[in-house]
């Protein structure tokens, strides 16, 4: 995988052309954007939508029993979460870095309710609309907790821009709860398949278990056994689910392919690892596509358990050499679509028991390393705790594992109990797997819990939070040593894992009485089927306003060789980045389907023009290669003052001048004013000259200066126009390049006056010249005279009648 990571500081000096083409391969400031950037963006569990169905748990009907989705993202976004075909359909906030909950009834996130006392296995059927749907404004986290009373287990959830064409899916033997409780019905192991697009075709071939029975009924009753196919047309939202017609049969190893991405999440009713051992608990995995599987696993039993648990190894190819620790433990013959011992693998991760001298004892959990040749995938399944022979909470779950092809070097998770929620599991671990320095754990393999309230995380090493013990694998990789450690975490939080120099990947489970889950932390997942380890590549030409208009930026997808080239799997806006931007994209093509469109488009707005804003966009394709860049706008500084107010004039009256201001508040550029206008044309006002004489638009305006606009008000002008209770008007002031090609045009002051007035005119008092010494009392008339259109109501006269000397 390669990620590049261009800050492009576009500032929009006027003296830049209109349009404006970028290359997007200069000025990287990739360490900045680095630290910035949230933890959660290389991991593809990440995504904005989210499409899946829940198998059917086995159910007390005396208990509280929900479907748990469980969101955590870094900051507040919109969320919802529907079931089309029901009409169940719910809208909640996230709080960042906090975990919210939707709690989702049986009867509305199952397509099917089954009770394995007395119900057979519903035939194969597709029910419209039946999958659950998550979506949100931006990148969330989903983790989905099936929590019914007695039993539970959970899945990480995989978005839509990660689903795949192809699976070969991971389950387990009904139980035969017929011999061991006399039911008359069955607790069936599940496949149910989700459609995200419209016509999507999906092609089902059965696998099988240990029996060589195995088969999966079909609406209509025709039986599917092993190597037999069957395929249906499913719609968006669609759910197709399958499950085994009678005692001890599986499902594993069945291939389903279709056209367009689609999920697949696959799970036990209530299981037993292995038949026969107790306690039975729901077990249930989001499975993942053929096109992430790798080579190389390293795999860690779990905490507190008596007994190395079960493994199942699938192949994507015919004829697969399997080893354990570099020793053989046996060949896949064929890649899906083939029972038990041919189509996959069976084996404790070691054996339950070791010969010491003539005696057996009791073999402890240690960790191993699977690998093979060609690609495969490794299902943990941890049993129950009958055979322990010990306390502990621990019961059934499967865990899907991460190949080293898949590690990562920071991620972004969550307990799966909610903040402030009740009824949690109390205990939670993860098995954290990390490359070695030398014989240590690296000191810059770090973790922090995130704070809802804002607090920035504080990254500690590992071996100084928890300790630095590991247990090292005996194979390498490449040449590089791996160890494992165990972390127990607390009930509730949102954390975080990083290190600059080592890749690692990590395993979330937890216990609580009667209960348990078990599910990859987090996952990258890398189209490892294609070479490729180039970047997509942004383009885009940014008008001087700040936009890139539509189909004006474009992101495609390197390299031009098709047979190399993994393709686009999502762009999107990073939020708590950015400012005073809307990002919008589409597919010219129509349909965006991850991994099949090379080329997207995309654009921006800036949301206030006057003010800064800025854009970091992010990029990444099916093979985990990103780019993420940052687009901004430097508005041209300016300001216009003088909100004119002429106050209440005569109807006849002269016109009156007012003075607004342009001024440039840039101290290096000049400001290119292209015009400067009135909005309106009939109300009185116009523009009668400016200041400086000389200077009219489209004229520059020098760094630090200043232009003043007389502006006229005409009363007889406006009443021409109809007589009104107020005149307005504002004036408008657009700017642009030093070629005067204009970027943007503003209405920027208002200007308002009033029509009929009492005017009073009062003549003057000329006595003419006087000796006071002789001339007694003189009496002069004085006229006031009202000129204006309203009544005068005078309420007092004074005069002052100081006499200068």
């Amino acid at each position: 995988m390669k990620s590049a990571y261009t800050k492009l500081a576009l500032v929009l000096f006027l003296l830049l052309s209109l349009s404006i083409p970028k290359d997007l391969k200069a000025g990287v400031d990739e360490e900045e954007l680095k630290q910035k950037l949230p933890l959660m963006m290389g991991q593809s569990n990440v995504g904005k939508e989210y499409w899946f169905t829940i198998p059917p748990c086995y159910e007390e009907t005396t208990g509280n029993n929900f479907i748990k989705i469980l969101i955590a993202s870094p900051n507040k976004t919109r969320v919802v979460v529907e079931v089309p075909g029901n009409g169940f359909y719910k809208t909640k906030e996230t709080i960042a870095n906090g975990v919210i909950e939707f709690e989702v009834k049986p009867v509305e996130g199952q397509v099917v309710l089954h009770q394995a006392r007395t119900n057979s296995t519903p035939p194969a059927k597709v029910y419209k609309g039946g999958g659950i749907h998550v979506k949100s404004d931006d990148p969330i986290v989903v983790y989905v907790v099936v929590k019914y009373h007695y039993t539970s287990d959970g899945f990480l959830a995989i978005p839509v821009s990660a689903f795949g064409t192809k699976y070969i899916n991971m389950v387990y033997q009904e139980p035969n709860f017929k011999l061991y409780y006399s039911y008359s019905g069955l607790a069936s192991p599940f496949t149910g398949v989700t459609a995200a697009y419209d016509n999507t075709k999906v092609n089902f071939t059965m696998g099988g278990g240990p029996n060589g029975d195995d088969a999966v009924e079909l609406d209509g009753g025709r039986l599917v056994r092993t190597g037999e196919t069957a395929n249906v047309t499913m719609m968006r939202g669609d759910v197709w689910l399958l499950g085994i017609k009678d005692v001890e049969q599986d499902l594993s190893g069945s291939i389903f392919e279709a056209n367009k991405p689609f999920s697949i999440v696959s799970g036990v009713h209530c299981a037993n690892f292995p038949v026969g051992n107790f306690w039975c608990d729901y077990t249930v995995e989001m499975e993942l596509p053929t096109y992430t599987w790798g080579k190389q696993y390293y795999v860690v039993p779990m905490a507190k358990r008596g007994f190395n648990g079960i493994i199942r190894i699938y192949a994507s190819e015919d004829n697969t050499d399997v080893y354990r620790d570099s020793s053989y433990i046996g060949t896949i013959k064929k890649g899906g679509g083939a029972t038990w011992g041919k189509g996959y693998l069976e084996t404790r991760l070691w054996p339950m028991y070791v010969d010491v001298g003539p005696v057996q004892v009791q073999n402890p959990p240690k960790i191993a390393t699977i690998h093979a040749e060609k690609p495969i995938q490794v299902m943990y399944y941890n049993t129950g705790t009958a055979e322990d022979g010990q306390g502990g909470q621990s019961d059934p779950f499967q865990m899907v594992q991460t190949p080293i092809e898949q590690f990562q070097t920071e991620m972004y998770f969550a307990s799966p109990n909610a903040l402030g929620g009740g009824d949690v599991f109390t205990e939670n671990y993860i098995n954290l797997v990390f490359e070695l320095h030398d014989n240590f754990m690296p000191e810059d393999l770090k973790f922090a819990e995130y704070s809802s309230t804002g607090r920035e995380p504080q990254w500690i090493p590992i071996s100084q939070l928890f300790g630095g013990g590991y247990k090292e694998f005996k194979v390498q990789y490449k040449g590089k040593r791996f160890g494992t450690t165990t972390i127990s975490l607390g009930t509730e939080g949102v954390y975080g894992i990083k290190s600059d120099s080592t890749r690692f990947a990590s395993y979330s489970y937890g216990y609580a009485p009667y209960e348990s889950y078990g599910f990859p932390t987090s996952a990258a997942l890398r189209d490892l089927t294609k070479p490729d380890t180039n970047t997509p590549i942004p383009t885009y030409i940014q008008t001087c306003d700040g936009d890139v208009l539509k189909d004006m930026g474009n992101v495609t997808d390197m390299p031009n060789d098709d047979a190399i080239r993994s393709n686009m799997a999502d762009l999107y806006l990073v939020k708590e980045l950015s400012e005073n931007y809307l990002f919008d994209w589409r597919s010219k093509s129509g349909e965006f389907i991850p991994g099949q469109q090379r080329t997207l488009s995309w654009s921006l707005t800036v949301i206030d023009k006057k003010k800064y804003a800025k854009a970091v966009i992010y990029f990444t394709d099916r093979a985990g290669n990103d780019t993420t860049i940052t687009v901004e706008h430097k508005p041209t500084e300016y300001e216009v003052t003088g909100d004119l107010h002429y106050g209440t004039l005569a109807e006849t009256g002269a016109p009156v001048i007012m003075k607004d201001t342009i001024r440039n508040l840039s101290k290096t550029t000049p400001l290119f004013v292209t015009r400067v206008e009135l909005q309106n044309k009939n109300q009185g006002f116009s523009i009668d000259s400016y200041e400086p004489a000389g200077w009219t638009p489209p004229m520059a305006i020098a760094v630090g200066q200043e232009v003043v606009v007389n502006v006229k008000f005409d009363p007889v002008v406006a009443l021409a126009g109809g007589k009104k209770p107020i005149y307005k008007d504002s004036l408008g002031v657009g700017y642009g390049d030093a070629k005067f090609v204009e970027c943007g045009f503003t209405y920027e002051t208002l200007q308002d006056a009033y029509l009929g007035a009492p005017v009073i005119v009062v003549g003057d008092w000329d006595f003419g010249p006087l000796n006071i010494a002789t001339t007694g009392t003189v009496t002069k008339a004085i006229q006031i005279k009202n000129d204006g259109d309203n009544a005068l109501h005078i309420t007092g006269i004074s005069s002052d009648l100081t006499v200068q000397e």
